[in-house]
């Protein structure tokens, strides 16, 4: 598709209105890390997926600031 007022041609993920920019709040890759609080002594994450999978198989959760009460 391309902008009737600019001429861009608009990609998933660009601003739909003029100046068409990247949006700065989609999904942002992870970056691979060291975890030592998943599992004792530490694990090496490098996905979201596996760091699900790794929660899942040790039960553990995020935890919410609701928890406190």
């Amino acid at each position: 598709m391309i902008c009737d007022r600019c001429g861009v041609e608009l990609e998933v993920g660009l601003w739909p209105w003029c100046p068409h920019e990247r949006g700065r709040f989609g999904f942002e890759p992870l970056t691979p890390y060291f975890d030592r609080d998943l599992v004792p002594g530490g694990v090496q994450v490098n996905s979201r997926t596996e760091r699900a999978e790794i929660m899942k198989r040790n039960r553990v959760r995020f935890r919410d600031s609701r928890d406190d009460f």
